[in-house]
């Protein structure tokens, strides 16, 4: 009689790790579902972005070559100012780009030149 019962035991955990398994796999069919409209909408917006930064770009080119064409562009004066930008630019890089002295304090293995490779 104990086997009995001890059968009936090992059919009900066998059905119920059946269902779980059939529970968790439908949950994550639901998760990939969910997940493929957001990775939809996240592509669609990025294709919209993509399009609005060009729909601009050409509306300043073609704003740019309209004032050109009226006269109201002045190369000259901004040549100027776009090489005064440069020069303050290149200034704020140089100050940027200071060597760090923290690492001259690590304590490094010296190289010899026999072991480097001077192909």
């Amino acid at each position: 009689m104990k086997k009995k019962h001890w059968r009936e035991i090992e059919g009900y955990d066998a059905a119920a790790r059946k269902e779980r398994n059939l529970a968790l796999r439908s949950l994550a069919r639901e998760y990939d579902a969910v997940l493929a409209v957001v990775k939809d909408k996240l592509r669609k917006k990025k294709e919209e972005k993509a399009a609005e930064i060009h729909l601009q770009e050409v509306r300043a080119r073609i704003e740019a070559l309209t004032e050109h064409n009226e006269g109201g562009f002045e190369l000259e004066e901004e040549l100027g100012r776009l090489r005064e930008l440069e020069i303050s630019l290149d200034l704020d890089y140089g100050v940027a780009s200071v060597s760090d002295r923290s690492l001259s304090r690590l304590e490094l293995p010296e190289v010899s030149g026999d072991s480097v490779d001077q192909e």
